[in-house]
């Protein structure tokens, strides 16, 4: 009943201008690895929004170990400072700007703003239905950015919002991840806040392009450099050479065609 009357609440104030919901997610930025959680939370206004996601409490920086996988006599992925550091998503509704602040790592010295197309996903409107914690929701599909992508939304609950760069859909997405497993998020909790919202950014270290083109750069020089000191011979066993190849997900595509 709680949970009802909660949403009931949140319908009847959805559009008072001075209001503030704080909607948080659960997700993945890897599920491929499932066990590296983050949180993720959006403080939302009629007008524009800040998101952000960060590592959940318990992790820690350094080698974690994860169950293996059929064939693996090893599985495990690297927590780095990177990971513990908010990235943050700002949109401005009203002039249909976003922007994201990415954090120092990867080849970033500094923390650096750019600019990208608010809510760009050519949603496909389904009408499929699910009950996801406890609210009805209608299904969405689309490609974007090199990976398909399905979404959950709530048209009872009037927010035309999501969990990082999503949104765009008649009413608050409640779940959404693409095909491959790559990522996933989760509303587990809406409520009103006092916080008061950043404006937008004004001055921008580029667009979503030269973020990309750097990003890509970035990471193929620390791939080849992995790599080759990873690429050895063992002495001791003729034939035998030890490798490792650096792969890397993200939810939009930065590195390869598409």
């Amino acid at each position: 009943m709680e949970k009802y009357l909660f949403f009931f609440f949140l319908i009847v104030g959805a559009f008072c201008h001075a209001q503030t919901y704080r909607i948080q997610y659960v997700n993945y930025n890897d599920t491929l690895n499932p066990k590296v959680k983050r949180g993720t939370i959006v403080q939302h206004q009629q007008d524009r929004s800040v998101a952000f996601y960060f590592l959940d409490a318990s992790e820690k920086v350094g080698e974690k170990k994860l169950p293996l996988r059929p064939g693996e006599s090893i599985n495990t992925v690297i927590i780095q400072a990177i990971d513990t550091q908010k990235v943050v998503i700002y949109k401005n509704f009203n002039s249909d700007q976003l922007a994201f602040l990415n954090p120092k790592g990867l080849g970033f010295k500094e923390e650096e703003i750019y600019t990208d197309s608010l809510h760009n996903f050519n949603w496909n409107l389904m009408q499929d239905t699910a009950r996801i914690n406890s609210v009805v929701c209608r299904k969405a599909v689309c490609t974007w950015r090199g990976r398909n992508y399905v979404a959950w939304y709530a048209p009872s609950i009037p927010i035309s919002n999501g969990p990082w760069k999503f949104g765009g859909l008649p009413g608050l997405i409640v779940e959404v991840y693409d095909t491959d497993g790559v990522t996933y998020f989760k509303m587990n909790r809406l409520t009103y806040s006092d916080v008061s919202l950043p404006d937008f950014p004004t001055k921008f270290d580029g667009d979503f392009e030269s973020f990309k083109q750097k990003f890509r750069q970035n990471f193929l020089r620390r791939k080849t450099v992995i790599e080759s000191k990873n690429n050895s011979e063992d002495p001791s066993c003729v034939g035998c050479k030890s490798s490792v190849t650096i792969t890397i997900n993200t939810p939009e595509k930065l590195v390869g065609e598409y």
